[in-house]
């Protein structure tokens, strides 16, 4: 039960670092496997928060995982906090 709960504090804790790490289109089209064109048009419709950084393109991982968060179905979901 110990050895459980210390699994569990952990992943919180590698969860809560990630929220404000930024990443590249790249990397969202990779881990999502999604197209350039979907990852534009969920841009333009307002989907996926970005900020441009001069002529590049920026996620915050933790905008991501809210809006996964906020479209799961079904499942086990832990209430926020």
């Amino acid at each position: 039960m110990l050895l459980e709960l210390k699994k569990m504090l952990k992943a919180i804790l590698i969860q809560e670092s990630t929220k404000d790490v930024w990443v590249d289109g790249q990397d969202v089209m990779l881990k999502f496997k999604i197209s350039s064109r979907t990852l534009q048009r969920h841009r333009d419709n307002g989907l996926l928060p970005y900020s441009k950084l001069g002529g590049k393109i920026v996620y915050r991982m933790g905008d991501i995982e809210r809006i996964l968060d906020e479209n799961s179905i079904g499942g086990f979901n832990l209430p926020q906090e």
